[in-house]
């Protein structure tokens, strides 16, 4: 009876705080809309100092995640901790899909919307190459345009979704399970198939 009570203060809490987000008030680092395509919005962050030299970075993020997560605050920012490196620092929104972006696929997030940002980053900066980092689904679609185009330099991936195969990877072991009961299920299928 008591973990029931605990459960149900949990979500009464958690629901509170839900009406609460409207009022929080995000301190982004400095930044500026660029580039805008559809609804994929490109921002140029202000660098802490300035470095001519430095090769631009586009940061990608996942689709279906909001990339304020990476600065929301300064004092606790993914974003502000690369400015405090002197790097040259753009992100990338793809801002809130609708049932109208039901036609997009993998292709135009690759070959349409991150090759016009990487374009404009290039035209702006007039550097040949650039740096991409990608996070989660935003590396397995910067890993596809590096392969495609020869306009990166540096490429990073972090918790990009590509190797399974590691031995302490929670969605390896998943993968694995499902891997076991897809087969047990091929073989269950072929032998009502042979009886049939």
């Amino acid at each position: 009876m008591l973990d029931n009570l605990t459960f149900l203060e949990k979500i009464s809490e958690g629901l509170a705080a839900i009406t609460r987000i409207a009022s929080i008030h995000y301190e982004y680092n400095p930044r500026e809309l660029v580039y805008q395509h559809n609804k994929v919005k490109l921002y140029h962050y202000r660098p802490k100092t300035k470095n001519s030299h430095a090769i631009p970075l586009l940061v990608v993020f996942a689709t279906v995640n909001r990339p304020e997560i990476l600065d929301l605050f300064p004092e606790h920012s993914f974003i502000g901790g690369l400015l405090e490196n002197n790097m040259d620092v753009y992100l990338l929104d793809w801002g809130y899909p609708d049932s109208h972006d039901n036609h997009i696929s993998l292709n135009d997030y690759v070959t349409d919307y991150l090759h016009h940002c990487v374009q404009f980053i290039i035209e702006k900066t007039q550097h040949e190459k650039i740096n991409l980092l990608g996070i989660c689904q935003g590396g397995v679609i910067c890993l596809a345009y590096a392969i495609l185009f020869q306009t990166i330099k540096n490429l990073v991936l972090i918790s990009a979704p590509i190797d399974f195969h590691t031995s302490d990877n929670i969605i390896g072991k998943i993968f694995k399970q499902l891997e076991c009961v897809f087969r047990l299920l091929h073989i269950v299928s072929s032998i009502l198939c042979v009886n049939d």
